[in-house]
């Protein structure tokens, strides 16, 4: 996926509750396995598959939260106004907004937000995660395809809907 740290960065607020989501998905298909019908081989070898899903996202998690530990308080709130926020979320900035993006004009924020994506690019590099690791390991789930189509689109914030595996049965 072109651009994926944006797209990484538009997941964090979804990575916790979606992690917490296959949870219970995984709990529920194993209690109720005994209706499936489908043979216990084939109903654990999907259970595994699952649980292994929620692990990447909760490295995922974890990773992104040791990046943004190491960004400066300045950064962290462009990151939040440009990828974070929405409604309420950009109301409660407002103060930080005005007082970061009223230091400069409107061109000069856009190129430190374009620095800044070069810069947790570089640290999730480090981490080790790249466009080829993203797109192996999380380009196929549900909520990277929804934030995917929704970057294709032009569309504002990707998640305005939840993600599927959070209506989880």
């Amino acid at each position: 996926m072109k651009n994926y740290v944006k797209a990484v960065l538009y997941a964090y607020p979804w990575l916790e509750k979606t992690g917490e989501a296959y949870g219970v998905h995984i709990r529920n298909r194993a209690i109720l396995s005994y209706r499936d019908g489908a043979p216990a081989v084939a109903q654990a070898e999907y259970i595994v598959a699952e649980i292994v899903e929620k692990r990447k996202l909760e490295w995922l998690k974890a990773t992104l939260d040791r990046v943004f530990a190491r960004l400066t308080d300045a950064q962290r709130t462009l990151i939040s106004l440009r990828y974070f926020g929405t409604g309420s979320k950009i109301k409660s900035l407002s103060r930080k907004a005005k007082s970061v993006r009223g230091a400069f004009s409107e061109s000069k924020y856009f190129r430190l937000q374009e620095r800044l994506t070069e810069t947790v690019r570089a640290m999730l590099y480090g981490e080790g995660l790249t466009e080829e690791s993203f797109e192996k390991d999380f380009s196929q789930m549900e909520l990277f395809r929804r934030i995917g189509a929704r970057m294709r689109s032009g569309g504002g914030y990707p998640l305005n809907a939840k993600c599927k595996m959070q209506n989880a049965e």
